[in-house]
């Protein structure tokens, strides 16, 4: 009967119900209906990952024999899935291998049989790159651990549909042919000569990451990368050949630096709209080009807050969005107490007092807090055990068999029926009566001349109208590292802003990446699983 009717049902009802099931549940149910799997199919086998080295992390005496079988099972995988109909389906491949691990024999001498693991993780490796020709839908391969050799090399030519490649702590010992790959990530990689990998023709974005970036960039030569728009460098210090490359990307449009590049003309990468880096890159980068999105990476001094301000407002266009980190609180009481006595505000709170006249437009306010300093005390060499007491040695073995590879499993890992009871939340809904008050310019707002400026004491500001950001702000973010803001406060940050702020949809208080989302006068947000819901109830009074 299910299967009858299912037939009759839209494609579209069916690929709808996708997004409403686990993992678990689609597989369960593609047993006992044939449309639905051929429906999910292709979203169970979407996105593959594996990961040896995760494997060789934190292996011990107690746990090298899970951690072999659950190896060899892997790799029984990788060969059964390259002989099935199911790498069509495949489109995301993420693995992780050993290259910098090593051979774990020279790490545990106290387990004899420790070379199943190296003999495993070779056949893994291998098997993946002679296999990985069938994956012809292919889009993303993110490789980590890994030295990319001639087969290797090869292996990823075979690849038609092949648009984004990332490599981490990856080795490049095939130097030479171009991929037609949209996006490059090179994080922490190496070689021996000039790498020609990707072709200049096709690359649209590049993130690079490391010391020596050169071998990379000399690859693509001294022609200009025309459909380049997209560009992060970080943790090199060649300025030079830095600025030489920016010069041969005349059409880019977002730029991430973590250090200064020197001057530019203006002429150089004149379409860059958004742009990421410490304080001193806006005052080369910023005037004379239509930058509207900039995040600072670093927080600016206090005496070149206001510099700063007008380095961004000589972009050719109004700035749309903004993120503006903050000092640590340590470094904050210090400069507190040089300035107590002084006859003028903090700098930086006539910048936040005055941010919505600085930016009128902005659309998109981001404020970052590092977390407090953690000082310790303490010998570093207590954390680590006497290298010279006799360990006994574990001269168990084991017996691999692929045809039972999947026999002797844990318990939890069959698929079960039994599942957690879903309990529909009761919302939290949360009443604040508040009196909205009158927008004051920011000129006659009178601001204490001492403060320290920390994520609750700049929500306090907001809570009193000390801090009014632009009219037509749709996002604001607050946030702390490794902090959660007390719910008591989040509410009152919102009934604040709600009745000031007509465009506003989005706000983030706390570090965890959850956002209250605005419909009418409630806000709500997802918490694990949880919703919470705030409702803010106005006076009858309107703002005038």
């Amino acid at each position: 009967m299910l299967v009858r009717r299912a037939a009759t049902l839209p494609v579209e009802i069916w690929a709808a119900c996708l997004g409403l099931c686990t993992l678990r549940q689609l597989r369960r149910v593609s047993l006992v209906c044939g449309l639905f799997r051929s429906l999910v199919l292709p979203r169970l086998f979407w996105e593959q990952t594996l990961s040896v080295a995760a494997l060789g992390w934190g292996l011990d005496k107690d746990n090298w024999m899970d951690r072999v079988r659950h190896l060899h099972r892997t790799a029984v995988r990788l060969d059964r899935l390259a002989e099935s109909p199911f790498p069509s389906f495949v489109h995301t491949w993420t693995v992780t291998f050993s290259r910098g691990l090593m051979s774990l024999r020279n790490f545990h001498p106290e387990i004899q049989n420790i070379h199943l693991f190296d003999t495993l993780n070779a056949r893994v490796l291998q098997t993946f790159v002679i296999t990985l020709k069938n994956y012809r839908n292919l889009s993303s391969l993110h490789i980590d651990l890994a030295t990319i050799d001639p087969p290797f090399r090869k292996a990823l030519e075979s690849l038609p549909k092949l648009k984004e490649l990332r490599l981490r702590n990856c080795h490049i010992d095939a130097a030479e042919g171009f991929l037609t790959i949209e996006t490059l990530e090179w994080t922490h990689c190496s070689a021996d000569e000039p790498v020609q990998l990707v072709s200049r023709n096709n690359l649209s974005t590049l993130n690079v990451s490391g010391a020596d970036i050169s071998l990379l960039i000399a690859g693509f030569g001294s022609d200009a990368l025309i459909n380049l728009v997209g560009l992060s460098v970080h943790g090199t210090r060649d300025v030079e050949v830095l600025v030489r490359f920016l010069r041969q990307c005349p059409h880019l449009q977002s730029l991430a630096l973590e250090s200064s590049t020197g001057p530019l003309p203006s002429t150089t990468i004149p379409l860059l709209r958004n742009l990421t880096g410490p304080p001193a890159v806006f005052q080369l980068l910023t005037p004379g080009r239509p930058v509207s999105n900039i995040v600072i990476s670093g927080p600016p001094s206090r005496d070149s807050l206001m510099l700063l301000c007008t380095d961004i407002s000589q972009a050719t266009v109004p700035l749309q969005s903004l993120t503006w980190p903050f000092l640590a609180q340590e470094y904050e009481y210090l400069e507190a107490v040089e300035s107590f006595g002084s006859s003028t505000p903090s700098p930086i709170l006539q910048f936040l007092a005055a941010i919505s006249s600085l930016f009128p437009e902005l659309a998109e306010l981001s404020f970052k807090f590092p977390a407090p300093i953690d000082f310790r005390c303490g010998n570093a060499h207590m954390c680590f055990p006497d290298s010279t007491m006799d360990t006994p040695v574990d001269r168990r073995t084991l017996e691999l068999n692929d045809d039972e590879a999947f026999i002797h499993r844990s318990p939890g890992y069959e698929i079960s029926d039994a599942e957690v009871a879903y309990v529909s939340p009761t919302p939290v809904v949360v009443q604040e009566r508040i009196s909205p008050k009158k927008m004051i310019p920011d000129q006659e707002r009178s601001v204490p001349k001492s403060f320290v400026c920390t994520l609750q004491a700049v929500l306090d500001l907001s809570i009193d109208d000390l801090l009014l950001l632009p009219r037509n702000i749709e996002i604001f973010r607050a946030e702390e590292v490794d902090y959660e803001l007390p719910l008591t406060l989040q509410h009152k940050v919102l009934a604040a802003l709600t009745p000031l702020y007509a465009h506003l949809r989005e706000v983030q208080l706390d570090s965890r990446g959850t956002s209250w989302t605005r419909t009418g006068n409630l806000w709500a947000r997802d918490v694990a699983g949880r919703q919470e819901v705030v409702k803010i109830v106005l006076n009858e009074k309107s703002i005038e």
